[in-house]
């Protein structure tokens, strides 16, 4: 099986040379975009997780996959359809769109998304283990007790 996975994994590596041969001239840069696609996500959740309890597996999922469809996206415009888009402000712009600039913005969209995720996760749980007499309250009340006790601590 170890064997035959060489061969296949080589066999794909062979076939690749002309993609990489087309988006870059230079095979550094190459390598440098095409781990743009998820290097930020993963830092970035990486060292939320490193850093805080609050952060739940279902949280990193969501985050980290959001971050590296978007960064799949990103790739592929800037380097497969472009030519479809041709010279417009918008082919232009992903065009010459730096790809490490992309790998920041990219880790804050997926820092802002595990921290909604977070926060949605904390809420749900802390209106769960509400109080029976919650009920009677009204929703803001609730919600500013729930916030409260999990944010707060």
């Amino acid at each position: 099986v170890g064997r035959l996975a060489t061969v296949v994994m080589a066999v794909l590596s062979f076939l690749w040379v002309p993609v990489i041969d087309q988006t870059s001239s230079q095979l550094f840069l190459y390598i440098q975009s095409v781990s743009m696609i998820w290097a930020g996500p993963v830092a970035v959740v990486f060292l939320a997780a490193v850093c805080s309890e609050r952060v739940t597996d279902s949280s990193v999922k969501i985050s980290a996959g959001v971050g590296v469809t978007m960064g799949v996206v990103f790739w592929l415009m800037q380097n497969v359809y472009y030519k479809e888009m041709g010279q417009s402000e918008l082919g232009d712009f992903i065009r010459n769109f730096n790809f490490l600039l992309y790998a920041i913005f990219s880790a804050v969209v997926t820092g802002v998304i595990l921290v909604i995720c977070v926060a949605v996760e904390e809420l749900l749980s802390g209106m769960q283990r509400a109080a029976p007499d919650d009920e009677t309250k009204p929703l803001s009340a609730r919600l500013t007790r729930c916030l409260y006790a999990n944010w707060a601590a």
